[in-house]
């Protein structure tokens, strides 16, 4: 399998997002610190209300169901409810929402999308 450019990931991630009806992701961990392997999962936290009213089972049965990367997604989906309770917590999530690239159907933002990139990807 060909190695996934980050700016390719995120073009993914961002029909995944369509696909799931969902308003952001937070790409974390070593494929947005640009450290990945060729194999390497891919963190994502998902954030969607229409993950209201389900149970977390429910919401990783959804979102392995929509993934079509031949890549593991280890996928954190909440609602915008659920995020804000968390963003001021210790836990991944947080750290996620901190250091992340958010990453929306029509735009991408965080500094650390700026140092993650390869040179090789820069327009």
């Amino acid at each position: 399998m060909a190695r996934l450019t980050l700016l390719e990931l995120i073009a993914e991630v961002q029909a995944f997002l369509r696909r799931l009806g969902a308003t952001e992701a937070i790409l974390f961990g070593s494929r947005a610190r640009g450290e990945e392997l060729l194999n390497s999962d891919v963190d994502l936290v998902i954030i969607s209300p229409n993950f209201a009213g389900r149970t977390f089972p429910e919401r990783l049965r959804l979102l392995q169901e929509q993934w079509t990367l031949p890549l593991f997604l280890e996928g954190l989906p909440y609602t915008p409810e659920e995020i804000e309770e968390l963003r001021h917590s210790r836990g991944i999530v947080a750290r996620a929402l901190e250091e992340g690239i958010h990453i929306h159907c029509g735009c991408v933002y965080g500094e650390q999308i700026v140092r993650a990139l390869r040179p090789e990807e820069l327009p």
